[in-house]
């Protein structure tokens, strides 16, 4: 602070600059929230409609990882330049900026670890196995 400032103007600019901050982040809370309702579980719906508006995009079913929120099932496409298009990247706090894996088609039976391809696994509720035997042990027979 300057020598000629009057403190009690200086502090009523912080105390304004302060209350602009919080309200713009009042309003990025409330865009967001409103973005996570218009978009969480609506990705694949999303996609298929810009493919409609533009068939060069490749739907890809995958993962997003999110710096807040970690991984993420998720569908996203690709322009065939590679690069992302998401219409949904707004649901997610960090607004697409995270990092995009698209699913090679396996998983690890939930009992043994075996690596399996999504069509050879047995499902199980929320969770997918190699064998019977494996899906007898997962449910403690």
């Amino acid at each position: 602070m300057m020598c000629d400032e009057n403190p009690d103007i200086r502090q009523q600019e912080i105390a304004e600059t302060f209350r602009e901050h919080m309200t713009e982040r009042a309003r990025t809370g409330q865009e967001f929230s409103l973005d996570y309702a218009k978009y969480r579980g609506r990705c694949r719906e999303h996609c298929e409609s810009a493919i409609e508006l533009d068939p060069t995009l490749r739907l890809v079913r995958g993962y997003y990882y999110c710096l807040a929120w970690g991984k993420q099932q998720h569908f996203w496409t690709v322009r065939p330049d590679g690069s992302i298009y998401d219409p949904t990247r707004f649901q997610f706090p960090c607004k697409g900026e995270g990092i995009y894996e698209e699913f090679d088609g396996s998983l690890n039976c939930s009992q043994c670890g075996k690596s399996i391809k999504e069509e050879d696994a047995i499902p199980m509720g929320n969770y997918g196995v190699c064998s019977e035997a494996c899906a007898l042990r997962l449910v403690g027979l």
